[in-house]
């Protein structure tokens, strides 16, 4: 299902054809799609159920993982995040204008430095009362981006939509 998924954006984004009309393209049409290589697919998918046990617990509904577009954007932000030395949200703006641009009514971020288990970071966001408000949200999907510096520490998005 994932392949299919990165398939279809793919395929969307080669094909999709712009006339000079056009000032800019859509964010989500910028995208790199091979960064999806860059993710650190095991630790994604820990703290995918780390974030879903949390949300069941507290009476909310689990995430469903997108595997393309909100990932990519995840991925994207956390390879920049590396490359600085430092966690933020700079250009969450463009982030959640890519993904309005998909459908999405409503985008949260949290981002993560440095640690080693999934659950430790669910533990820290939730201690958090702003990440707290995005954790607990009223959303219903998310893109999870995790790479590793030289270092081996991982920096960490997930973006939270619905």
């Amino acid at each position: 299902m994932k392949k299919l998924n990165i398939l279809c954006v793919i395929f969307c984004v080669v094909f999709v054809s712009c006339s000079k009309e056009e000032l800019e393209q859509p964010i989500q049409e910028q995208i790199q799609l091979s960064i999806l290589e860059e993710n650190h697919t095991e630790f994604v998918e820990d703290l995918w159920e780390a974030v879903n046990a949390y949300r069941v617990s507290k009476g909310f509904a689990s995430l469903y993982l997108e595997s393309s577009l909100p990932t990519a954007l995840a991925i994207e932000h956390s390879m920049k995040m590396r490359s600085q030395g430092r966690i933020g949200h700079e250009g969450f703006s463009k982030r959640v204008q890519a993904l309005k641009e998909a459908g999405a009514e409503s985008v949260g971020e949290n981002v993560a430095y440095g640690y080693t288990r999934a659950e430790d970071i669910v533990l820290a966001w939730s201690n958090s009362p702003t990440h707290k408000m995005v954790l607990e949200g009223n959303y219903t999907h998310c893109g999870i981006g995790v790479v590793v510096d030289e270092g081996g520490k991982r920096y960490v998005t997930q973006l939270f939509f619905r």
